[in-house]
């Protein structure tokens, strides 16, 4: 009844209602592709004016829900790209996640979603720089400067991670091989 009701009323939807609502049936894990299509072509529609976080929630809801939408996609990028200076590590995180995830290849902007990563690495939560590296390398967007930095700040905050959070950060950096960060000594 919620996405019926929702797919005739989302054109006017506020912006931050648009990415609440994707948010919403993605974490139940309900697919309504007509929602899902109703909710993408009004979010297309106003991109400009959805911040940082609702854009990040919102590609992590297509990439959780497995949505395939290039428009969207291609919007949600271009917008974060120009919005890359206000994303907090939990945006890069689940932006980087999501993109990798939805198989969208854009390396421009996981490039960018590096930089403000490396910049607000202490900030980040063992889960964040996992789901951040381990995006980074799916992607070849992985430098060593960022495996290096990674590998650092996993290795100060070892105590806070559970061996779950250790094999996560361990993966990526094992991919990228670079085997002489301090993570593996």
């Amino acid at each position: 009844a919620i996405a019926r009701a929702a797919v005739s009323k989302c054109l006017d939807f506020p912006s931050q209602e648009l990415t609440n609502t994707s948010w919403a049936f993605a974490k139940l894990q309900f697919e309504d592709p007509h929602l899902m299509e109703a909710l993408s072509a009004a979010a297309v529609r106003r991109i400009e004016v959805v911040d940082a976080q609702a854009l990040a929630n919102l590609a992590w809801s297509c990439a959780t829900m497995q949505y395939q939408n290039g428009p969207l996609m291609s919007s949600i990028s271009a917008a974060a790209l120009k919005k890359m200076s206000v994303f907090g590590t939990q945006n890069i995180a689940n932006m980087a996640w999501a993109i990798e995830k939805c198989n969208v290849h854009d390396f421009p902007l996981l490039e960018a979603l590096a930089a403000p990563s490396l910049r607000n690495i202490w900030q980040a939560t063992p889960q964040d720089l996992c789901n951040t590296l381990w995006a980074l390398t799916r992607s070849s967007a992985c430098t060593d400067r960022v495996a290096s930095a990674t590998s650092t700040t996993t290795t100060d905050r070892m105590s806070e991670m559970g061996s779950r959070g250790l094999t996560n950060i361990g993966r990526p950096l094992a991919i990228v091989q670079n085997k002489h960060c301090p993570l593996f000594d």
